[in-house]
């Protein structure tokens, strides 16, 4: 995988519908994602109890269905808000469709939150995926990169002593 430059990570990206046999266009994903919603909040109350919670879920699911304009817009509408992205999927969707810049601000906005494999208990030096993965190419200038670099990390999000 990284000898190939591919990192396919982690993602809670789901596997939507192909219509025939094509990748699913931005209009039947955007629809499909607003049913979810909607079922949602009559199957998990709880997650849309307030519009903070409802941001929260609405943002999973923007990036499950690979709609990046919507939780870029929920990121804008809060920035203090803890919305991680710790593949940067949305940073990839953006960069996959020639959105270079608008990539490079989903980057940003990951990056406050980033920790890392297991929660950043094990490896927690730089997220490597940016500097490897053939997706982000023409997106991690040199700049960039030692921009990503020179990132200092949040505070670990659990306090457990690390494995000896």
């Amino acid at each position: 995988m990284i000898q190939n430059r591919e990192w396919t990570g982690l993602s809670l990206r789901i596997d939507l519908p192909k219509s025939g046999g094509e990748e699913s266009d931005e209009d039947d994903r955007r629809l499909a994602f607003e049913r979810c919603c909607a079922r949602a909040q009559k199957e998990h109350p709880r997650n849309w109890s307030t519009p903070e919670r409802a941001d929260n879920a609405r943002w999973s699911l923007a990036i499950s269905y690979r709609l990046p304009d919507i939780a870029m817009a929920i990121a804008d509408r809060r920035p203090a808000a803890r919305l991680a992205d710790q593949n940067f999927d949305i940073a990839r969707y953006y960069a996959e469709a020639g959105r270079f810049d608008d990539a490079w601000r989903a980057i940003l906005h990951a990056l406050r939150y980033w920790q890392g494999p297991n929660g950043g208990a094990l490896t927690r030096v730089a997220p490597v995926e940016l500097l490897i993965d053939r997706a982000f190419e023409r997106v991690m200038t040199l700049e960039r990169c030692l921009h990503v670099l020179a990132t200092g990390r949040p505070p670990l999000r659990s306090e457990s002593p690390l494995p000896e």
